[in-house]
């Protein structure tokens, strides 16, 4: 054990001194960490306790890992080192209270925060040295609280001297020895859910996920009975700018500029630095530490890869590889390949194409806007998709001309929108261009939201299209979408002579969930997206029923 802690002192030093050397490639804030650390070194009013060091370190000799389908014993990162220093090192000169009563680490997925974080919640449960200590988790779903209940269970079952000391339940890991006892729990982030708890020690994962600050102000008045308690924030970023996370992040930069005097708060943020090219390899170690230990660099070149190929991909590639917050702002499809996508059907291409299967995606705007039906035919004989847009809309001049200055009573004067007679959008037009298209092709199936869909569903399904409500939701669109994109670049699909249909696609932003699913976002988008998501939904009704994951194959299925 005295080998073993010796040597994460040894690595701690060694961490600084090439950091300051330039050796190790790090951003601007981690820099200001390091120096926050040598100036408290020689605060007198502060004083590092390497004996409450080496407790943490011998901690950390106890804990077993599975590392490569093996467990091992857990050797820190240089990074989760200097972390652990700072955290539970500095104490007030005299005194048996701890400097830092919160910690943040903002760090790219897959840097082996998971792990650390479980340890963590461990030390904070076992050896800590709070009376009755409780050991909080809040993980953003519940299905990832389980999974990090069950993952530092198997770290106990593991580690023979961390599972004598502690029982583990279905729900918690119980603690009882000598006169203290306490439990560690993960649970879903509910901050209604948190009262009654006096957390000794709470890990906020993920804090991305979070909608606002209310979990961390619950868990924050939970503490002040505890002599040395501590908050940690774990999280990558968001796509949104919005939000409690990067609120955190742009306090953190304040403190460690010194702008923002706080005692109370240590962080470490790996991240980009602003001027930084994401396209030069050398600077991804600034957002990823464990780059080429946890994470290896061809891994990343794949995630790069894709996202050059599949530009939908890039926000993820962004925000969780390097730790860069983003907002969808920018075109989903480059223009100049969409465009070439975008041709007029001769006689014969369009003969060849009658009484194929058609699947149709209906958008059913508010009953005074655009409203969009969408026919999706496969070619028999080269594979390749042709989308068939149809536009409805009301009488209504005021809709026309458009925030942008695009004036749709063109568009209707050439035949790309069909225009209402009434007020609202007359579903007996659109009934009867399905009824159309049934005639020349074999339309058998139509996706549909349910948005103001009870009136004309019963008439559609009266003959014989079976009709199947779509769900508008990102794990709903992300395959659809995706598949589409890929189309687009790989030359599979065309759209059937549309300016309307252009103009949707040019309006489009996408949305991204934390788990890298995309939609189009109706009420941040340009303007009008209806014909975009009909034919997001054709395509998906279409994948559903022709392209299972049994014949695509599983991996290349999930892999979109």
């Amino acid at each position: 054990m005295k080998e073993y802690i010796d040597r994460q002192w040894i690595k701690l030093d060694e961490y600084i001194s090439d950091i300051k050397s330039g050796k190790i490639t790090v951003n601007r804030w981690i820099r200001l960490a390091v120096e926050r650390y040598l100036s408290d070194l020689n605060n007198p009013d502060l004083e590092i306790r390497k004996d409450k060091v080496n407790i943490v370190f011998a901690f950390f000799s106890l804990v077993s890992i599975n590392h490569k389908n093996k467990y091992q014993q857990f050797e820190p990162l240089p990074y989760q080192v200097f972390i652990a220093v700072n955290m539970l090192g500095f104490y007030w000169k005299g005194t048996d209270r701890r400097r830092f009563r919160y910690a943040f680490l903002f760090i790219s997925r897959k840097s082996g925060k998971t792990v650390f974080a479980s340890i963590m919640n461990l030390y904070f449960l076992i050896a800590d040295g709070e009376q009755d200590p409780q050991s909080l988790l809040l993980a953003s779903t519940r299905e990832q609280a389980s999974i990090s209940l069950e993952y530092a269970k198997s770290i106990v079952m593991n580690s023979p001297a961390l599972a004598k000391k502690v029982d583990l339940m279905q729900y918690q890991i119980r603690f009882d020895y000598k006169r203290s006892r306490g439990f560690m729990k993960t649970l879903a982030s509910n901050s209604t859910r948190l009262d009654g708890y006096n957390p000794s020690g709470a890990i906020l994962d993920e804090i991305h996920a979070y909608p606002d600050d209310s979990l961390f102000r619950v868990v924050k008045s939970g503490i002040l009975a505890r002599k040395n308690p501590m908050i940690m924030l774990i999280s990558t970023a968001g796509f949104m700018v919005d939000s409690f996370c990067f609120d955190m992040v742009e306090t953190m930069k304040n403190i460690l500029k010194g702008d923002i005097h706080d005692e109370s708060f240590f962080g470490m943020l790996f991240m980009l630095d602003e001027k930084d090219d994401y396209h030069d390899r050398s600077c991804w170690i600034k957002a990823n530490p464990s780059l080429g230990t946890v994470i290896q660099m061809e891994a990343m070149e794949i995630e790069y890869q894709q996202a050059m190929n599949r530009p939908s991909e890039l926000p993820n590639f962004l925000t969780k590889n390097l730790n860069v917050f983003t907002a969808a702002t920018e075109a989903w499809l480059e223009d100049a390949v969409l465009k070439k996508r975008f041709k007029s059907l001769d006689p014969g291409q369009l003969e060849r194409l009658r009484g194929c299967d058609m699947y149709l995606g209906l958008d059913l705007s508010s009953t005074k806007d655009l409203t969009s039906l969408v026919g999706l035919v496969q070619d028999p004989e080269d594979g390749r998709f042709y989308v068939f847009p149809y536009f409805f809309m009301a009488n209504n001049p005021q809709k026309k001309i458009r925030s942008a200055g695009i004036d749709l009573s063109v568009w209707i004067q050439q035949g790309w929108i069909i225009e209402c007679q009434t007020k609202t959008v007359d579903y007996d037009l659109i009934v009867s261009k399905i009824r159309e298209l049934k005639s020349e092709f074999n339309v058998t199936m139509m996706a549909y939201d349910k948005f103001n869909s009870a009136l004309i569903i019963p008439q559609v399904e009266e003959m014989g299209i079976t009709c199947e409500s779509f769900e508008q939701t990102a794990p709903k669109f992300n395959f659809p979408l995706k598949y589409l994109e890929k189309m687009v670049y790989d030359e599979q699909i065309i759209f059937v002579e549309n300016k309307v249909l252009l103009w949707n696609f040019r309006n489009v932003v996408l949305y991204q969930d934390g788990n890298g699913n995309i939609k189009i976002m109706k009420n941040k988008s340009l303007d009008s997206v209806d014909g975009a998501v009909a034919a997001g939904m054709a395509i998906g009704i279409w994948i559903n029923y022709n392209l299972s994951s049994e014949k695509i194959g599983l991996e290349a299925y999930n892999k979109y």
